[in-house]
């Protein structure tokens, strides 16, 4: 398991924490964790993805966030204060102000 990167800026929610796998040599996923315990999967601990981090060049230095277009695939770059602490898809509008 790998770290978060220094600028990640969300505080895992209250019950919740962050796990950072590998997910290719360039990139690692970022997953939510609940603590919470579920029948539904034999006790195991529930996991959804947040995001991607995508890095350029072996240093790991230089990298990009990316929301998922599901677990297994990398979405588009994301401006971080587009998103929250339980994912990195970007927040949608306020489809309220709209009238028909």
């Amino acid at each position: 398991m790998n770290e978060l990167p220094p600028d990640f800026p969300h505080d895992a929610p209250t019950g919740y924490r962050y796990e950072t796998i590998p997910f290719t040599t360039t990139v690692d996923a970022i997953w939510t964790v609940s603590n919470r315990r579920f029948n539904y999967n034999d006790g195991d601990e529930s996991r959804t993805i947040w995001g991607f981090v995508k890095y350029r060049g072996k240093t790991r230095r230089a990298y990009s966030y990316h929301a998922p277009v599901r677990a297994n695939k990398v979405g588009k770059v994301v401006d971080l204060s587009d998103t929250t602490p339980y994912s990195a898809m970007p927040k949608l509008k306020d489809c309220l102000t709209d009238t028909v």
